[in-house]
This record gives structure tokens, sequence and C-alpha cells, in this order.
């Protein structure tokens, strides 16, 4: 009575996930003495009492708390320089109280993205001479996109958004590749050879 066709458990998936992101940002005892702005010293601030229990290895529940709050205070940072930079607001309050509206909104997030740049303009940063890099932004730039990229698959697994997930592969593929997960990104690489050039059309999607 066992599957036809293997299906890989998707919450395995995310904890590998979380997984990739430890490794990438705590791991690495080298970023602690050339980053101030490290993954950890935000831990330190948050959680002080476990600094040591995420050093090591945290368990699964543990890292997905470090980057949902991490996450949501850097990002409510972020905001907040942008209402300061285009509004003249003091604060997210004030910036709030000022009630923007939808479109403002649209475009701050807009502005936002131009700001911190995409991959091929992080690329070119990585290029410029060394007295011209601002290596600190440039690993908080990276680091806040793998947070996006764990927040959209978390967020697609929950609502059983599938297209959404498989959607996600690719830069995780990439992801564990670089961090050792190699087994990981092999099997997600070999699904999707399956599902769009392997298998037949009757396994490829369901019809009502």
């Amino acid at each position: 009575m066992q599957f036809i066709v293997f299906g890989m458990g998707l919450f395995h998936l995310k904890m590998a996930c979380a997984d990739a992101v430890w490794r990438v940002f705590i791991r690495p005892n080298s970023l602690a003495t050339t980053d101030t702005n490290t993954l950890m010293e935000h831990v330190s601030q948050i959680r002080p009492k476990e600094t040591g229990k995420i050093k090591t290895k945290p368990g699964f529940r543990c890292m997905h708390e470090v980057i949902q709050q991490v996450g949501i205070v850097s990002g409510l940072d972020v905001w907040r320089l942008a209402a300061i930079k285009t509004n003249d607001a003091e604060s997210l309050e004030d910036f709030a109280m000022s009630k923007p509206t939808w479109e403002q909104l649209v475009a701050m997030a807009n502005d936002i993205m131009v700001w911190n740049g995409n991959h091929k303009q992080l690329r070119k940063k990585r290029l410029d001479p060394e007295a011209q890099r601002d290596k600190q932004l440039e690993n908080t730039i990276l680091r806040e996109e793998y947070f996006l990229l764990y927040k959209e698959m978390s967020h697609a697994l929950n609502f059983g958004d599938i297209g959404r997930v498989e959607a996600s592969f690719m830069p995780w593929i990439y992801i564990f590749s670089g961090c050792g997960k190699h087994k990981y990104a092999t099997e997600m690489r070999r699904h999707l050879e399956n599902i769009h050039f392997i298998y037949p059309k009757p396994l490829r999607s369901v019809t009502s």
C-alpha cells in the first residue's frame, strides 16, 4: 500500500529551510568578527538566555521563531526609515497617524525595493572596490531576502498553495546546494523534472 510516486514531506522541507538559514547566517563564526549587525546580534537582544543553544544548533521551532521575530522587527525598521525619508515622519506611529492610502504604501514598498536592490544590483555591489563596499548592508539585504523566501514558503504551506510552494523551489535549491544540504537540493530538482517532463499527463495534474 505504498505510494506509486514518492511524495516529499513538505513540513520537513520547511524544517530544512529553517536549518539552511541557520547554516548561512549563524553557523559561520567568521561573521561575528566582520559584521556587527549579524543575526546573532539581534538574537542576543530578543533571546539573551538562548544564545548558546541557538549558536550550537537549535530545533526547528526555535529557529522558526527567530526568523519570524527578527524578520518582523527588521522589516518594521526598514519601513520606519522609508517613512522618514518619503513622508518626513519621525516614527512609524506618526506615519500611521497620517493615515496613508493604499497607493502610498504600494509606492513606498516599490521605493524600498529600489533602495535595497535586487540580485543583479547586489552582485554588482560585491564587485566594487573594497573601500566603496558596505558589507554590513550587503549581508543585511541578503538576510532579508532569505527571510522573505522562508516566509513565502511558510505562508504557501499553511494555506495549501501548492503552486506557490513549487514556484519557490528554485531559489531554495540554490540555497541548499550552497549550504551543504545537497540531498534536499537533488530531490527538489528531481521532483520538478518528473512533474514537468517525465511523468505522463494524468500524473502531472488532477482534473475534476
